[in-house]
């Protein structure tokens, strides 16, 4: 019984770049946040200019905050150290 292939058609999920300055003042790509309808997940640039999964975060806020400045809320993480 074939499948109908509307079932398999989905909106993408929204690919955000995140740059931060670096000590030259010059904007440099941090990396992307691919938001989710639940979640977004940080992604940092490897040498070979692929993705490599950061952290999966509550919000395109938190993983821009990761991504931009390096840091990673306590309240994110679940981490009391």
């Amino acid at each position: 019984m074939p499948q109908d292939n509307q079932e398999l058609c989905y909106d993408p999920p929204e690919l955000v770049a995140v740059c931060r300055e670096d000590e030259d003042g010059e904007e440099q790509l941090a990396g992307w946040v691919m938001v989710l309808s639940d979640a977004a997940v940080a992604y940092v640039p490897d040498r070979n200019g692929h993705g490599a999964m950061l952290s999966t975060l509550s919000s395109l806020a938190a993983a821009e905050r990761v991504l931009r400045y390096g840091e990673l809320y306590l309240a994110e993480s679940g981490s009391t150290s």
